[in-house]
């Protein structure tokens, strides 16, 4: 499946994937916790997976309001959709006029609605 992690990550993981019902949310540091591997090479792992159109990314912003029932959270499918929603709105909460930052950026990934049958690889 890949290089960052080894073939009983890879069973693990296909797995866990399989398993998991559509819409279920997957997180980098469950992922990497389950499969005892570093969040970096799980990261690298479900990045390209999105790219093969076999999870989806999920993009997750919170404003930076100091009062913490006032955190306004905005979820996105896409980096470009973030992009657009931050730049239109001047990097400001449209709903408390706190500020938007980098750091307040989470990626989860999700299982599509319609799973893709699996391709085996008889290479």
């Amino acid at each position: 499946m890949n290089q960052f992690l080894t073939q009983e990550q890879n069973s693990q993981l296909e797995y866990i994937i399989e398993s998991l019902y559509p819409e279920s949310i997957l997180s980098i540091e469950d992922i990497a916790y389950k499969l005892e591997a570093t969040e970096d090479d799980v990261e690298s792992v479900l990045i390209k997976l999105s790219e093969y159109q076999i999870i989806d990314p999920l993009f997750i912003l919170r404003c930076d309001n100091e009062e913490f029932d006032h955190v306004h959270t905005f979820s996105f499918n896409s980096f470009m959709e973030l992009s657009n929603f931050v730049n239109k709105n001047n990097a400001i909460c449209p709903d408390c006029n706190s500020n938007f930052f980098d750091s307040n950026v989470e990626v989860y990934f999700k299982i599509p609605k319609v799973k893709l049958k699996k391709v085996k690889d008889n290479g």
